[in-house]
């Protein structure tokens, strides 16, 4: 499937470096482009630099991280899959609603705690699709159980 087009949003841009991005995209939103333009932190309060070291270290963790949900999401998919070809989405509709509702609120939650750090939403990524995995497996093993039928034992 293909992108119906290609958007650009940036709170602030260089004039010059907002007239080079236009002709590639459908439709270039900036908030501010002043003429004087230096670096993007002078429009910020805490625009801190980051050492080369630090970003590499939270990208190797992030990929860590998110590598521990590939099993539960394949478990997702294929479930999706089965509930598809039975004809049956809503159980896998409930289970991609209570995964979103338990990783949005706290979510939101804990980027208004002190302390916050991206990591803590990477965690709570792993639980609450771990979560969604399980909740599938046993829904799937529900509708599988009410439509399958066994012959008795002799």
């Amino acid at each position: 499937m293909l992108a119906d087009g290609v958007d650009s949003a940036v709170p602030v841009a260089a004039p010059d470096s907002l007239e080079r991005v236009q002709p590639y995209a459908d439709e270039t939103i900036c908030l501010d482009a002043p003429p004087t333009f230096y670096a993007v932190g002078q429009f910020y309060g805490d625009f801190e630099q980051v050492e080369d070291e630090a970003v590499i270290a939270d990208g190797a963790l992030f990929l860590k991280m998110v590598s521990l949900n590939l099993v539960a999401q394949g478990l997702i998919f294929v479930c999706s899959s089965a509930f598809q070809g039975l004809g049956n989405t809503r159980p896998q509709l409930i289970s991609s609603t209570l995964r979103l509702i338990t990783y949005v609120i706290p979510t939101l939650w804990l980027s208004t705690q002190p302390g916050f750090r991206a990591e803590h939403i990477w965690y709570l990524s792993i639980v609450t699709t771990t979560m969604q995995a399980l909740l599938s497996l046993w829904l799937l093993h529900r509708e599988l159980g009410k439509r399958l039928v066994f012959p008795p034992e002799r």
